[in-house]
């Protein structure tokens, strides 16, 4: 047993054997490389986040929550996403100990994926939002605690990502009207339309 230590309050809690080597992501728990954090539901309505082998721990209570998945680490070590029951899309800043609800997806939407992913500085998280009709991708900003909708459908491309070193998202495949994306400014993020290749080399 280890003490978790929230605010002035210590709780006692037992965490399985395998949580300290756990060393990749997957769709049910995250870790983080670089600043040795784990995150991962230890029980319904709990979510844990501790750092290696250290003392350090924190549990997030998520009341009616009994399923997490697409845990996603920003690369500046600061925030975690996740979603709940294939439905909602949440941000956990871990300096300031607060969770956002991003996004929620319409009961009758169909079932599909958030498919979070953070911009390599850190500041920006892109996402497919879901309504009952359509999928859009949206870049989300901690800062400005809003999101924005990109000038596309999902149907228009075949991949989207972020490019390694700055805020400019590539688009595979992409069918919409190319015009649209040489428009496209918001807060220093641009859209580019690549081939396969191209976008192989800019992800290694």
């Amino acid at each position: 047993m280890k003490q978790l230590m929230l605010g002035c309050c210590a709780m006692i809690l037992v965490f399985p054997a395998w949580v300290s080597a756990v060393t990749q992501t997957d769709n049910h728990y995250a870790a983080n490389k670089s600043n040795g954090y784990i995150a991962y539901m230890s029980e319904p309505e709990t979510l844990v986040i501790e750092q290696g082998n250290s003392t350090l721990k924190r549990e997030v209570h998520l009341p009616r929550v009994h399923q997490a998945a697409e845990f996603s680490w920003s690369n500046d070590n600061r925030y975690l996403t996740f979603t709940t029951h294939n439905q909602h899309l949440w941000l956990y800043d871990l300096h300031l100990a607060t969770l956002r609800l991003i996004e929620s997806m319409p009961s009758t939407a169909p079932e599909s994926k958030y498919s979070p992913q953070w911009s390599n500085v850190g500041d920006w998280l892109l996402f497919i939002s879901h309504n009952q009709t359509e999928a859009r991708p949206r870049v989300y900003s901690p800062l400005r605690k809003h999101s924005y909708a990109l000038p596309m459908s999902a149907d228009d491309f075949s991949h989207i990502a972020w490019a390694n070193h700055s805020n400019e998202i590539t688009l595979l495949d992409f069918v919409g009207k190319r015009e649209r994306l040489a428009s496209f400014k918001l807060f220093g993020i641009t859209l580019t339309a690549t081939d396969a290749r191209s976008l192989m080399a800019l992800k290694n």
